[in-house]
């Protein structure tokens, strides 16, 4: 609806005012009433003409589930690196309802006129929302139409009795309200109405594995009789899917905290004058502010690109909940970190298993992992290119040498021993995604290999010695992603996992020497900037982290059950014919 402005009347009445209109609990006050004293002492008369709004035919609500990714810093236990069991059994396990809200303010607003008391001031329009013509009260409902869970039909109400706009004394400015008492305005919490309903047994047989309830919303005159209504159901599912992410750098978000740091500029050890001697003397930066992790000991966050995929799909699935126990460095048995002796992927597999071994029968909905990288070397190979130590033949050797390993070519590791050790946790898993990495770390805008740029352009060799990447070691590194991407494939298709594919093809051309607006990888000077460290130095950017997030949510929402869909709003019948 538009915006009425109340202009003064010939006999307007002037009030001051602070910026608040505060109602005023009373059905029809006079003017003693509704007008402090000092300013309504002059005025003999209030005109009966109140402004009112007119009365819909019908009330639209809308109602929305209150969307929560269910990952909350306050279910984490980090003393003991991992979930609080009271918060997964409220969350997760036996949750006792699910939020949701209902919007319905359709009223006419209004913009009541200010003047200034003196000549100095400036004042602006005072906004509100006008009361329906012989409307005295507001009331929600939550319903269980068949009192299948309760036994009560009605499960939550709310009545708003409506109110007069009253001035509350306190600025410099005057309100301009017109003859007529105060207009009848509706109280803000009136328009929304918050709510939570209990998901449906085990027991209690229901279609498609939710229970529909339905919200209703009434308009009242003075009598208590229903003018108008409106109503809409909503579906309250059993059980919220459940993702967990697993595995390493890639998964855990490394590179991208929840909330960056910051370092200090102009000194020594300067993130963006002195980035190369720092890595190579692995020196890190003073702080001005810490970087916030969700697990900080793993540089564990919730904008890694698996925790904004999960997140993304609350546009259609109304309660989530996503755990990660992914780790920086880790690899499937013996990882690349100082963070602890957990830091491998088996560790993460029995961590999970122990979180969930009370409740075997509560499925895992999608168990997402990201391994391989930190096994095949990746890290190692890239340090020894630019530090010189480690030449061609020896690089492909040990890569290889690691791949055997991975793949199970060489027996006793890898992951066959992944598969295996899911099996044998008997861990209820309805889908397994294994994400693929992106390998052109070096590609240019035409996605050729190029040499390297920022620390891997190399310095003064003859003070500390070279530190760069070539167009061959380029060429080198990217080869050995494909191949490492080609054994994950492989691997997948032998235990029934599925590939989180596309990834590679969407990093082509952005290559971390590929240019600021293009490249998708993180800067070593932008990691020791926000971190202070360098350990986010060659993972994905936020452009990136986004990309790879677009990618996983696209098969996360090809394996999940759909969501439970929402009904259109149903318009209410009139009790009473409109004036």
């Amino acid at each position: 609806m538009g915006k009425v402005r109340l202009g003064a009347a010939p006999a307007r009445r002037l009030l001051r005012t602070s910026a608040l209109l505060m109602p005023l609990m009373s059905a029809d006050p006079s003017a003693a009433d509704h007008c402090p004293t000092v300013f309504c002492r002059h005025m003999t008369s209030v005109p009966d003409d109140p402004v009112v709004a007119p009365v819909p035919s019908a009330l639209p609500l809308r109602v929305d589930y209150v969307h929560d990714i269910a990952s909350s810093v306050d279910g984490y236990d980090r003393a003991n690196n991992t979930y609080r069991d009271d918060w997964l059994e409220r969350v997760l396990f036996n949750p006792p309802s699910r939020p949701f809200q209902s919007l319905s303010c359709q009223y006419e607003a209004a913009a009541l006129p200010q003047e200034p008391v003196d000549d100095f001031g400036s004042c602006e329009d005072l906004g509100g929302r006008l009361a329906p013509d012989g409307i005295a009260s507001i009331r929600w409902s939550l319903v269980d139409p068949e009192g299948l869970l309760t036994g009560e039909e009605i499960l939550d109400e709310k009545t708003y009795a409506l109110e007069r706009a009253r001035p509350v004394i306190g600025s410099d400015c005057i309100l301009e309200i017109g003859s007529g008492p105060p207009p009848l305005v509706v109280p803000p919490a009136a328009c929304i109405f918050e709510a939570s309903a209990p998901p449906p047994p085990a027991a209690v047989a229901v279609a498609n594995d939710a229970y529909s309830y339905t919200v209703r919303i009434e308009w009242l005159d003075s009598d208590g009789t229903v003018v108008r209504s409106g109503s809409q159901d909503i579906a309250i599912p059993r059980s919220a899917p459940l993702i967990v992410s697993l595995g390493d750098s890639f998964a855990s978000g490394e590179g991208n905290p929840d909330q960056d740091g910051r370092s200090e500029h102009g000194g020594i050890d300067d993130c963006f004058d002195d980035t190369s001697q720092m890595v190579l003397f692995d020196n890190n930066p003073d702080m001005i502010s810490e970087p916030i992790w969700f697990e900080p000991r793993d540089h564990r966050s919730m904008r890694s690109a698996s925790a904004l995929a999960a997140r993304a799909l609350l546009e259609d699935y109304p309660y989530l909940v996503f755990l990660s126990l992914a780790k920086s460095g880790a690899g499937v048995e013996d990882g690349d970190s100082d963070s602890g002796p957990d830091v491998d992927l088996l560790e993460q597999l029995r961590t999970l298993q122990a979180l969930i071994e009370e409740h075997p029968d509560r499925k895992i909905d999608v168990l997402l992992i990201s391994i391989g990288g930190n096994d095949v070397g990746f890290a190692d190979i890239l340090e020894g290119f630019t530090t010189g130590w480690l030449n061609h033949g020896e690089a492909l050797d040990d890569f290889q040498a690691a791949l055997d390993v991975l793949s199970g070519a060489d027996p006793g590791g890898g992951y066959p021993l992944v598969d295996q050790t899911i099996d044998q946790l008997e861990l209820n898993v309805s889908n397994i995604l294994i994400t693929e990495y992106p390998v052109s770390l070096f590609n240019r805008a035409d996605n050729t290999p190029r040499e390297g740029c920022e620390i891997f352009e190399g310095f003064d060799a003859d003070l500390l010695g070279p530190l760069s990447i070539g167009v061959r070691e380029a060429e080198l590194i990217g080869t050995m992603g494909e191949s490492l991407n080609a054994e994950i494939h492989r691997t997948s298709s032998l235990y029934g996992w599925r590939v989180v594919d596309g990834i590679a093809k969407r990093f082509e051309s952005r290559g971390y020497c590929s240019g600021e607006d293009a490249r998708y990888f993180l800067w070593a000077e932008e990691s020791c900037d926000r971190q202070g460290d360098f350990e986010g130095t060659m993972h994905p950017n936020r452009a990136g982290t986004r990309v790879a997030a677009q990618e996983i949510e696209r098969h996360l929402r090809a394996v999940l059950p759909p969501p439970p869909n929402a009904q259109d709003p149903v318009l209410g019948t009139d009790p009473v014919a409109p004036p």
